[in-house]
């Protein structure tokens, strides 16, 4: 029998267990427990895990973000409300990988654990993938 790790909603902090299950439609503002995410309220309100994850937030690649030297997965939760969207919400298809580095900080809220020990522990040691590693773990 396995355990479950984490917390079902940030802030509550109440514990997952084995018999937990996350919805892919569960709202980003469930998992951060506020409601001021994106620039306005319909996004900040109504984004899912399967719109990020589907790329139908209306938010274009907003790439040149990335180029930050002080952007980090913490920080980044707190600038998305200052990215303008371009499309409709859930009316097209607008790349954004910037969205991922927002699934990557849920997965890391969820999880209690970093992204790179997520992965590590959670992908490369069960497939025995041990000349992978992340760029942001690599020396």
């Amino acid at each position: 029998m396995s355990n479950g790790f984490g917390v079902k909603r940030f802030y509550s902090l109440e514990a997952v267990t084995n018999k937990t299950l996350f919805r892919l439609n569960t709202t980003v503002a469930e998992i951060f427990g506020k409601n001021d995410i994106f620039s306005n309220s319909l996004l900040s309100n109504l984004v899912t895990i399967e719109d990020l994850l589907a790329h139908r937030v209306g938010l274009p690649l907003h790439g040149r973000i990335r180029f930050d030297s002080i952007l980090t997965r913490q920080n980044l939760v707190k600038r998305l409300k200052y990215l303008k969207p371009v499309g409709e919400f859930r009316n097209g298809f607008y790349y954004s990988d910037i969205l991922y580095g927002l699934v990557t900080a849920i997965a890391e809220r969820i999880s209690r654990k970093s992204w790179e020990k997520l992965m590590t522990e959670e992908i490369f040691k069960p497939l025995s993938m041990t000349s992978s590693d992340l760029v942001t773990t690599v020396d």
